[in-house]
């Protein structure tokens, strides 16, 4: 067998990663199961079929089968902090990635968390956590690769560790637990994102200087909100969040984005929406987003659904709105999704969120001019938007140059415009006002396992249809 020729390597490669297992991106934040049992993609021991056996033969065969065992990777927090400590990630091996899924998991309540969240910044993991873990092998890839290595281990601790843990002192705890920004969640966000940068900035450019990795990120629904068992862990968390037992943390990079390294080889990037608390701010997308300097496309699905802090609502619009030029010119494909519930009552008046000396609402003048971008083909924008998305006046559309390359224009209104006023009204004539959960705005509607979780009511949902403007 170590007498194949490379080229005849390469098709038993090929053929072996075409009926091998492939990483479901879909389900790539689904990291929990009902008995705090981690279901993260390839974690444990390699399955019988794994590719990583067939790269342990020789040199010759790792060559051939690492592009596939590297195609597509699965990162945990703790695969970042080891890829950068141990090295593994190498310039070649990154140089075959074309698919990266980070989910941005992170520890659990106490007691687990509590090494993590006191230790220090720079340091994390704790060192004490890493001490022990053995060299990675040359021939490890991807996440399945890394046998007998739990890929949660650092978090959650081993299966005997929780065996011991009293149950019932767990759910005492919890009822008292410290919300996430006094956890040290924003602290832990900033040091994932520093060590990813810092890993992805090894690899190499393409000899046609084109980028070809493509990079999802996203925050799993926080494991707490499903210790009741329910069918979706996700349902527990929206309700705890609506009745103001939480409140939502918006997490920031927390320092300039110029201490990051570019990444010339990112093609393409997502920000998935995918838990009720724990959300991107939307100025840090854009300020990650700018160091990526030949991205191609770009795929936003962030929360405006704060509705208790008016004040942060819109601060966090006005700095969205102000951070979007910082997006690279190379920006080909745009995709927006700012999902906000709209109330069922037609009787519900929100006041308006526009400054009292501005004249229109500065995020949609922001993405009217954001669309007129020169290289830009595909524009995208779905969420509570006023009419000067589309321009202020025709005055202004007629000074302007128009969109060059434009081919594909979409926007998507809810019912609601930043300024207060109805772009619909409700079928019936009874609106439902009984039960605010429930009837005044709906009840919770996400699916953990695809990227649009939130609840989407674009253009206007079946409870409304369109009025006059």
């Amino acid at each position: 067998m170590d007498r194949l020729s490379i080229e005849i390597l390469s098709l038993i490669a090929a053929a072996a990663a075409s009926s091998g297992p492939q990483i479901d991106l879909s389900t790539v934040y689904d990291v929990w199961t009902l008995h705090d049992k981690p279901k993260f993609p390839g974690s444990g021991k390699p399955k019988e079929n794994s590719l990583a056996s067939c790269a342990a033969v020789s040199r010759d065969w790792q060559l051939a089968f690492e592009p596939f065992t590297f195609h597509t990777l699965v990162l945990s927090p703790k695969r970042i902090v080891q890829a950068e400590r141990q090295g593994y990630l190498t310039p070649r091996r990154l140089g075959c990635i074309r698919y990266l899924a980070v989910p941005i998991t992170f520890p659990l309540p106490w007691p687990w968390d509590v090494p993590i969240i006191f230790a220090q910044v720079g340091e994390w993991p704790p060192p004490s956590e890493s001490d022990g873990v053995e060299e990675q092998k040359t021939i490890e890839g991807d996440e399945s690769a890394d046998a007998p290595d739990p890929a949660w281990e650092d978090v959650e601790g081993s299966e005997e560790n929780d065996e011991d843990l009293d149950n019932d002192g767990y759910m005492d705890v919890e009822d008292d637990m410290q919300p996430p920004e006094e956890r040290g969640y924003d602290k832990l966000f900033t040091a994932i994102i520093r060590s990813l940068f810092r890993v992805l900035k090894l690899a190499p450019v393409h000899e046609n200087g084109q980028p070809y990795m493509d990079l999802r990120l996203g925050f799993p629904v926080p494991r707490e909100y499903g210790w009741c068992f329910a069918n979706g862990i996700e349902q527990p968390e929206a309700e705890r969040l609506e009745v103001g037992w939480c409140s939502p943390l918006y997490l920031d990079l927390g320092f300039n984005q110029d201490e990051l390294p570019n990444l010339p080889v990112i093609a393409s990037c997502s920000f998935d929406l995918v838990s009720w608390s724990l959300f991107f701010a939307p100025e840090s997308v854009c300020r990650l987003a700018s160091k990526m300097p030949r991205l191609r496309k770009i795929k936003m699905h962030l929360s405006d659904m704060e509705w208790r802090n008016p004040e942060l609502r819109v601060g966090l619009r006005e700095r969205f709105a102000r951070s979007l030029p910082l997006l690279p010119e190379s920006v080909l494909d745009f995709e927006l999704r700012y999902s906000r519930r709209v109330p069922r009552d037609h009787s519900h008046a929100p006041a308006s969120i526009v400054p009292p000396d501005e004249k229109h609402d500065l995020l949609s003048q922001a993405l009217f001019n954001f669309s007129r971008r020169e290289n830009l083909l595909r524009f995208s924008a779905k969420g509570s938007f006023d009419l000067n998305i589309l321009g202020t006046s025709e005055k202004a559309l007629a000074a302007c140059n128009g969109w060059p390359k434009l081919e594909t224009y979409d926007v998507g209104f809810l019912a609601i415009t930043p300024s207060g006023q109805w772009l619909a009204m409700a079928f019936t004539d009874n609106p439902n006002t009984d039960s605010f959960r429930d009837e005044r705005w709906g009840p919770p509607k996400v699916r953990l396992s695809q990227t649009m979780h939130i609840v989407w009511s674009a253009p206007l949902g079946g409870q409304h249809r369109t009025c006059p403007v």
